[in-house]
C-alpha cells in the first residue's frame, strides 16, 4: 500500500504529523485501526518541492533551450528547467 501528498498538504490543511499520517494512511486505502503502534512501524519516504514561476514565453525558451523541443511539446521536468540555470 502506497499513497503521497505533495509536501505543501499538510501545511496547507494545518496537519501535524500524526494527523497527515492518519490521513496518508487512509488515501492508501488502509480500513483497519489505526493506532500509535501502528503508526510507529509505517514506512515514510519523505521528499521535497520546488516552486517556480515563470511565464509561458520563459518556460518554452527554457525547454526549447534544453532539450531543442518543438513547441506543441508539452512535458518537461520541473527540475531539468531549475538546473539549467
Amino acid at each position: 500500500m502506497s499513497a503521497t501528498f505533495l509536501p505543501s498538504v499538510a501545511i496547507e490543511q494545518g496537519w501535524d504529523k500524526r494527523t497527515t499520517l492518519i490521513n496518508l494512511i487512509k488515501k492508501a486505502g488502509y480500513g483497519g485501526e489505526i493506532n500509535d503502534d501502528f503508526i510507529n512501524n509505517v514506512n515514510v519516504l519523505k521528499y521535497k518541492t520546488i516552486c517556480v514561476k515563470m511565464d509561458w514565453k520563459e518556460y518554452e525558451r527554457k525547454k526549447r533551450d534544453i532539450f531543442g523541443f518543438k513547441k506543441n511539446t508539452k512535458h518537461v521536468e520541473l527540475t531539468d528547467l531549475i538546473q539549467s540555470d
